[in-house]
């Protein structure tokens, strides 16, 4: 196997006509933006937390868990109903 500096040794003074590697990953995305309703997935989240907080009520209800389960729960759905805001009012001004 060669070294590095003389695999670079052979392409010294060649030019290239396709773009080195660097320029094709700085070059801007031709893609085009996927839209999609995010008050979809942010209910979908809720949902699931909603789905945790019963199971961790039942749990801490047996004994079984320290009650700091529950408020992680109930900020992942009350964050879940902040970014249902925030994308209702994100389409009302577009």
């Amino acid at each position: 196997m060669r070294s590095p500096a003389a695999r670079s040794a052979d392409y010294a003074g060649t030019v290239s006509s396709t773009p080195s590697r660097t320029a094709r990953l700085l070059r801007p995305s031709t893609l085009e933006p996927v839209e999609i309703d995010l008050r979809l997935v942010f209910g979908i989240g809720m949902a699931l937390w909603s789905v945790a907080l019963v199971v961790m009520v039942v749990v801490h209800a047996s004994g079984t868990t320290t009650g700091r389960s529950i408020p992680v729960c109930a900020t992942g759905i009350a964050l879940g109903a902040l970014g249902v805001l925030w994308e209702q009012r994100r389409r009302r001004r577009s």
